[in-house]
């Protein structure tokens, strides 16, 4: 049963989040091999938009956007037969962007390690990783330039990537049968994010609420209420 304090802290989560809103532009170009020795060559290139709610923790930074993105694919067999692929996604996707270096702190000066930095404002380096989670997943990986502003606007801009999962048919000239393939598809490619009301609102309100438990079970042991 949910409890009064769990309600709360999701409450506050919700109240101090953070958003994000990022463009991300992709490329596909690379060969795929079945089990038969078959060769399908894939090209493309795709384009998504995200936006969606963000926690920061300082240590990491967990993110739910949610994902319209629009790809187009082109399948190329060895006998030159091709296939087409209108690919159109609506989904929510979650990510985990994890601080590794404040390469300028803009407070004070120097680099440093962005988890021990409290209300920083700096010039990071990130790494991150994202995907929908389904039976055929999507996934990303990138490293990340970051703009980081305690209570104010932060930019990332990244390049990275990732596999989406993809079917094709390539129809044979000898057969009435086209070729079955399915697979993930490599992508490579760059994007930038915005985030609005940036900050470790997260790890404040985790402070916070262990503050509160911490005065609790103090006050418990001391009028015997244990």
């Amino acid at each position: 049963m949910t409890s009064a304090r769990d309600v709360l802290a999701i409450s506050c989560l919700l109240v101090v989040s953070g958003c994000t809103l990022s463009y991300r532009h992709t490329r596909h170009a690379s060969t795929h091999t079945r089990e038969d020795g078959r060769q399908l060559e894939i090209e493309g290139q795709g384009n998504a938009a995200h936006l969606g709610a963000t926690f920061d923790f300082r240590y990491f930074r967990f993110s739910m956007p949610f994902e319209a993105s629009y790809r187009v694919l082109n399948f190329r067999d060895e006998s030159g037969s091709q296939d087409r692929q209108d690919i159109v996604h609506e989904r929510r996707f979650y990510r985990l962007d994890v601080p590794v270096l404040s390469m300028w702190d803009l407070n004070d000066g120097g680099i440093g390690y962005p988890g021990v930095m409290r209300h920083r404002r700096s010039l990071e380096f990130w790494i991150s990783a994202e995907s929908d989670f389904m039976t055929e997943h999507e996934w990303w990986v990138d490293g990340g330039l970051v703009y980081y502003s305690y209570n104010g606007v932060g930019l990332r801009l990244h390049v990275g990537t990732g596999g989406v999962p993809f079917r094709a048919a390539t129809p044979q000239r000898t057969s009435r049968f086209p070729i079955l393939w399915d697979g993930q598809a490599p992508m490579f490619g760059a994007g930038l994010e915005i985030t609005f009301t940036s900050g470790e609102y997260g790890l404040e309100v985790v402070e916070y609420l262990i503050g509160i438990d911490k005065r609790h079970r103090d006050r418990s042991r001391r009028y015997g209420w244990d």
